[in-house]
């Protein structure tokens, strides 16, 4: 509506004219438009201006009779009254459009959230909610976690901890559905009732602290630390419900059913993580191969001896011990079968080259997955350099790799950190990043040619050939096939997401750097 239209409507409401219909599109056009209710009020202070002024002016006609005192102040009465009347109904129409305004219906927030640094998520809402508010969760939001951590406080008094990946949507008060993600869970007794639905399995509390593991690549899980819930297989039916108590676990299974577990918190947390979870190598201590960290599977990975493989040996590194690998068969093999699929990633240690001494093939510094599956390993090493005699770090991802610009063939220590989003861009290209000693390495992209423009990477670890986490060897299936390296590596880190060039420099300083 524009000014002219806008100033006719106010015209009629002024002279008592104005239909209920127009009466609506004028209060339509108040709420909408800023400008709209500015010229609405200069309209009535106007309006009731010139009616106080008109009354006041002398009659041209003079040859008339003088008007008695009487008649004038009861005219003067009804005019004002008028008056009145007209500015009431004006001020009736402005206070209905700022009540509306002030009481635009909000969607009720069921629950709070903070999140871990370093923590990446998107979050939508319903489309039929009013004026979402930030850092708040209504029935129909949704919640993306790409990387890290968020903790969700409930209106209901309910808590939990959700780990990425993770996709969440509050489908209404008291029920939460987990399409995918480790959650930890703790109700009061006011709450009980509260529901969880998971791909294949729907949990009702009954008074507890429980956990939920749902993800389309294994099957659903449900680990009950306190009190009690009741468990169906989606699938099953009702016939499967089972109530679980304190200590007891289950997971769905293809046949339909709720097969017993032991249950392992260490896969949850209830705390907030400071930031993003990490596996980490330092190399020393009584079990120096052995990790440690806030990943929630640390406490089930090993580093164990493998048949034809030797172990490094230990020897001083930029913080206590470092392992030097000969290039002869040495290696640290884990069971861990590492992230998956497009999972963030970022991979961080010193590295020490023997100057001089080039490396034996297409080495592995550090790597896991499948590399008979297209994009589907994830190793990084040190190759030949586009300079003579010289080693540049190299990213691999099956059929794809990227090659850094950096000579790290000096004999000196150096930082390397590799991370990646996990998405391709425009180009085709993976997001990806190379860093040397906090310096961002350029990088060239290169693939076979059956490996077509989109350097996409599918890392795999439940197929026949995939290879776990290993450190200081390629990743063939067969040891006599393999390639070794040959250096000294330290304070190995493994990240579950993406980090930017300042927590790039941070790792470094706490990793050890001097300078």
């Amino acid at each position: 509506m524009n000014l002219e239209e806008l100033e006719l409507l106010v015209g009629d409401l002024l002279d008592g004219s104005l239909s209920g219909e127009k009466r609506a599109e004028l209060e339509a056009a108040l709420m909408a438009s800023p400008e709209a209710r500015e010229r609405f009020s200069e309209l009535l202070q106007l309006h009731n201006a010139m009616e106080i002024h008109t009354e006041g002016l002398p009659s041209a006609k003079w040859g008339r009779a003088v008007i008695p005192v009487e008649r004038v102040m009861r005219r003067q009465r009804r005019k004002i009254m008028r008056i009145a009347v007209m500015a009431a109904a004006a001020v009736i129409v402005l206070g209905a459009v700022v009540m509306r305004m002030i009481h635009v219906p909000h969607a009720a927030e069921l629950a709070g959230f903070e999140v871990a640094r370093g923590t990446r998520f998107e979050v939508t809402h319903a489309v039929d909610r009013a004026n979402p508010t930030g850092g708040a969760l209504h029935a129909g939001s949704r919640m993306v976690i790409s990387q890290g951590a968020v903790e969700l406080k409930f209106e209901s008094g309910v808590r939990s901890v959700v780990q990425a990946p993770a996709d969440l949507t509050l489908d209404a008060e008291g029920v939460v559905s987990l399409d995918e993600g480790v959650a930890w869970f703790h109700v009061p007794a006011d709450a009980v009732g509260f529901e969880v639905v998971a791909r294949e399995v729907r949990i009702v509390d009954l008074g507890t602290e429980f956990g939920v593991v749902s993800s389309g690549m294994v099957a659903d899980e449900v680990h009950v630390f306190d009190g009690r819930v009741a468990v169906t297989h989606l699938w099953g039916g009702d016939s499967t419900r089972r109530e679980l108590v304190a200590g007891e676990a289950v997971r769905a299974t293809d046949e339909e059913e709720l097969e017993a577990q032991a249950t392992d918190r260490s896969r949850f947390t209830s705390v907030l993580p400071d930031g993003l979870p990490y596996l980490h190598w330092s190399f020393d201590g009584a079990d120096p191969f052995q990790v440690r960290g806030t990943y929630n599977a640390v406490s089930r990975i090993k580093t164990g001896d493998v048949a034809g493989l030797s172990n490094p040996e230990l020897v001083p590194g930029v913080v206590g011990n470092a392992v030097v690998f000969n290039g002869e068969r040495q290696a640290l093999v884990t069971n861990w079968p590492g992230f998956t699929g497009k999972r963030a990633r970022t991979v961080s240690f010193w590295m020490r080259l023997p100057a001089g001494v080039g490396q034996s093939g297409l080495n592995g510094i550090v790597g896991w997955g499948d590399p008979e599956l297209y994009g589907g390993k994830w190793k990084v090493l040190v190759c030949d350099g586009e300079e003579a005699d010289s080693q540049v770090v190299r990213v691999s991802w099956g059929a794809h790799w990227a090659d850094g610009s950096i000579d790290v063939n000096d004999g000196e220590w150096h930082h390397v950190v590799v991370t990646t989003t996990g998405q391709v861009d425009a180009a085709g290209h993976l997001d990806i990043a190379v860093y040397v000693d906090g310096v961002r390495d350029a990088h060239r992209f290169e693939g076979t040619e059956e490996s077509g423009p989109v350097h996409e990477m599918r890392t795999g670890s439940r197929t026949q050939a995939a290879q776990p986490l290993m450190f200081g060897s390629s990743l063939q299936s067969r040891i006599e096939d393999r390639f070794f390296f040959k250096g000294e590596i330290d304070e190995l880190f493994i990240h579950a997401g993406h980090v930017t060039a300042e927590e790039v420099a941070r790792m470094r300083e706490l990793s050890g750097a001097q300078n």
